[in-house]
């Protein structure tokens, strides 16, 4: 997970804001629980989104502690506990931040990710053993996504569909024993939030792909020039950019609305409604 999905605070209810940081710290403390302090490092809020979600859909109760956390020790902090979709999406986040570590050593091969692929190697084993199909099936989107980029195809549709498979799969898992037809559409929102993250943080590291030699499907898409200035061109493609982030936005957000109301949380609602949309600002922008 790249950790692009958040909410947009000035809209955010206290009470809203007090269950999204509790969600958030329960998600770290499922971690350090069951898997050490290392991989709590890896923990973003991609993780906050697609817990929220899933647990709307299925309307579970929620349970909460109070704690004191060692970053803000003053006031008392509160997380979401016995939660299995907390404990869940955890996992994944780990999974998938392994194998993010295993593509950065096979384009970078620095000391920091090669030590850090060694140390998150033995919790990718367990968890392919714990989670076998679903890994499985992440394992074939992420290779289809490397072939792509060896190929440097310059259809980002393509590329950002086999991310978007990613969160549809990792959604569907957990909404197994949900209704057809809402399991449906919560699975359609998964993917196109997962294709809008996948094509935004496309975008968002253009510089920095430039500056490496490495694959970015705009560059291709758009046939940026050696030595042409990178702003230039992000602001030549810039309208044409904005048109795929949005699509996959007003997708996610015209699907949201089918769902019925009991179904709904909102947590998600400013996520899907507000908060994507200016981060998407942000980064067509140029804002960091």
């Amino acid at each position: 997970m790249i950790g692009y999905i958040k909410t947009y605070p000035p809209e955010l209810k206290m009470k809203e804001y007090i269950k999204y940081n509790a969600y958030y710290c329960g998600i770290c403390h499922s971690i350090k629980d069951r898997w050490g302090q290392i991989p709590r490092l890896t923990l973003n809020y991609d993780c906050v989104f697609l817990t929220v979600f899933i647990d709307s859909i299925l309307k579970l109760p929620l349970e909460y502690a109070d704690f004191r956390c060692i970053v803000h020790p003053v006031l008392k902090k509160k997380k979401i506990i016995q939660s299995s979709t907390i404990d869940f999406i955890a996992d994944m986040n780990i999974y998938l931040s392994y194998m993010k570590l295993l593509d950065n050593v096979k384009d970078e091969n620095n000391l920091f990710h090669s030590s850090s692929e060694k140390i998150m190697r033995a919790y990718s084993k367990k968890l392919r053993k714990k989670y076998c199909e679903l890994t499985q099936n992440i394992d074939s989107h992420l290779n289809q996504i490397a072939n792509l980029e060896k190929e440097k195809c310059d259809n980002i549709d393509e590329v950002a569909e086999n991310y978007a498979r990613i969160i549809q799969d990792i959604c569907l898992y957990k909404l197994n024993d949900v209704d057809e037809q809402l399991r449906d559409i919560a699975s359609k929102i998964a993917y196109n939030v997962g294709k809008w993250v996948y094509s935004a943080d496309a975008f968002d590291d253009i510089e920095k792909d430039i500056k490496k030699d490495m694959f970015n499907p705009y560059l291709t898409r758009f046939n940026y020039q050696k030595d042409k200035d990178i702003q230039i061109f992000k602001n030549e493609i810039k309208e044409r950019t904005s048109f795929i982030l949005y699509a996959p936005l007003k997708a996610a957000s015209d699907l949201y609305e089918e769902i019925e109301e009991e179904f709904k949380d909102p947590i998600v609602e400013n996520i899907i409604y507000e908060g994507l949309y200016d981060r998407t600002e942000k980064i067509l922008n140029g804002d960091k």
